[in-house]
């Protein structure tokens, strides 16, 4: 879908669009205009519960005559994002979304335990059947004692959003990506801690089912994951309920746990972040014990290459930079692991600087600036390369959901990545120039196999299967298959 060129802009912000541009065809239900109110409790969520949110058309600007303001070159942090909460995120997102329809859809994922909206912000081209090619997740807060990583990953929005017109390196992002950004995963946790002045990292699970969230109820998002979902025993995570890492009662018991997995499922991102608070990494998975990670394993070159080119961080000790580690303590079920497994994804979780008391605003605003580069590096890295992308068809011209292997990257934990189901897309991060096989395999086809010399450039392979596949395996209606 074509995106309007910006016309003019003044130095503070872009043009407001006048035409709200609606998706008429979203995943998988629109929601009227108007029926967009304040979240009320909800039955688990469901296949269908991701919808995009009205639009309201915002102000017209008036022409201007200069060309485009100049960008400042490391904007300061919006107060704006350091000090909003969870009834008031809404709102924010919202505005965004507003002030350019064209680029910006705003989605809710799902309800969390307690009834709030999990809200997404996308920024990319056009609506979402429409949007093609790589997408790459932000998170933040999956622990609600942690405000400071939902505050990274609003930066994130407002910087896309502010510079794209103004800035060749964001143009092309928005051009080739689309973003998904989930700047609080766990809104019932940060409520909590503003309720009773302290707790929150666990979400809102009622364990004794008496319509009151004590500090000790809860279930530790980051530890519900299905991937080795309580695989260490008490050393990972815990199964007593009172906990700090209680795992929950069952792998992705959680709403809040199985809306980011459909998202996932629906996406298949190429690369991930999800920012926590508490000290200063930038962890590469597999971070399970024990977990064997591929061989070579692509996923740490591109962290390292992402650490190199970090600035130093305010909380990092003299001349030690920004540390890749494989983890920092005894963990399992976690976000990064489950993406890594379920599809490829090139996931990272980065500890974005220590917890001080109360954040002072100083220096929060100097931690968001220092860790800001993390997401615009593996954004640039992928489309920069080496990497590799490209779309699997029929004979038909139809996309099939079909199993893309790098013959040349040993898989050891019965990994098996999909081409995606509603585009047949398919994409990877590759450790470096080389020469690769790709091996595309569906049940009951020949498995394809494809040569490709890749430099330090992306490279683009499309793969035709050369027959016409069943319905079963074609994707017709573009719904991604459950996962189980």
């Amino acid at each position: 879908m074509p995106r309007p060129r910006q016309a003019c802009a003044t130095a503070a912000m872009l043009l407001l669009l006048g035409a709200a541009v609606r998706c008429a065809d979203v995943w998988p239900a629109s929601v009227p205009a108007g029926a967009a109110g304040p979240a009320t409790a909800a039955a688990e969520p469901t296949r269908g519960a991701v919808r995009a949110l009205p639009v309201q058309p915002a102000p017209v600007a008036s022409a201007c005559t200069g060309g485009p303001g100049a960008p400042p070159a490391d904007p300061a942090p919006a107060d704006e994002d350091l000090q909003v909460a969870p009834d008031s995120l809404r709102a924010l997102l919202a505005r965004h979304r507003n002030r350019r329809p064209d680029l910006a859809e705003l989605v809710e994922i799902g309800t969390t335990r307690q009834g709030r909206p999990l809200l997404a912000l996308a920024l990319g081209r056009g609506c979402r059947r429409d949007r093609a090619g790589a997408a790459i997740l932000l998170d933040g807060s999956h622990h609600g004692d942690e405000p400071l990583a939902t505050a990274i990953v609003l930066d994130a929005a407002r910087y896309l959003l502010e510079r794209q017109g103004r800035d060749a390196r964001v143009d092309r992002w928005l051009q080739e990506l689309t973003f998904w950004l989930v700047p609080l995963v766990n809104p019932d946790g940060w409520q909590a801690r503003l309720r009773f002045g302290r707790g929150g990292r666990k979400n809102g699970r009622d364990h004794d089912g008496d319509g009151r969230l004590w500090l000790s109820e809860g279930v530790d998002l980051n530890r519900n994951y299905p991937f080795r979902w309580g695989a260490l025993g008490q050393a990972g995570s815990s199964s007593r309920p009172a906990h700090r890492s209680y795992r929950g009662p069952a792998p992705a018991s959680e709403p809040e746990t199985r809306a980011l997995m459909r998202l996932a499922e629906a996406e298949h991102f190429v690369g991930a972040i999800t920012y926590h608070v508490g000290a200063v990494a930038l962890l590469v998975p597999y971070t399970i014990d024990f977990a064997r990670s591929p061989e070579p394993n692509e996923a740490w070159s591109v962290a390292s290459w992402i650490a190199a080119r970090m600035p130093r961080h305010p909380d990092a000790a003299p001349g030690i930079g920004f540390p890749v580690r494989r983890k920092l303590y005894a963990v399992d079920g976690t976000s990064q692991d489950w993406l890594r497994f379920a599809h490829g994804t090139a996931a990272f979780l980065i500890e974005a600087g220590l917890r001080p008391a109360g954040n002072p605003a100083a220096r929060a605003r100097r931690i968001v600036r220092s860790v800001r580069p993390s997401w615009m590096l593996l954004a640039e890295r992928f489309l920069s390369g080496p990497s590799i992308d490209g779309y699997v068809s029929d004979a038909a011209g139809r996309p099939v959901s079909a199993e893309v292997e790098i013959l040349e990257t040993e898989l050891r934990e019965g990994e098996l990545w999909r081409s995606r189901c509603r585009d047949g897309y398919y994409a990877r991060y590759l450790p470096g120039p080389g020469r690769y096989t790709l091996r595309v395999s569906a049940p009951g086809l020949a498995p394809v196999e494809r040569p490709v010399a890749v430099g330090t450039e992306r490279a683009r392979l499309d793969i035709a299967l050369g027959v016409v596949v069943a319905p079963a395996l074609a994707c017709l209606d573009g719904v991604e298959p459950s996962a189980g």
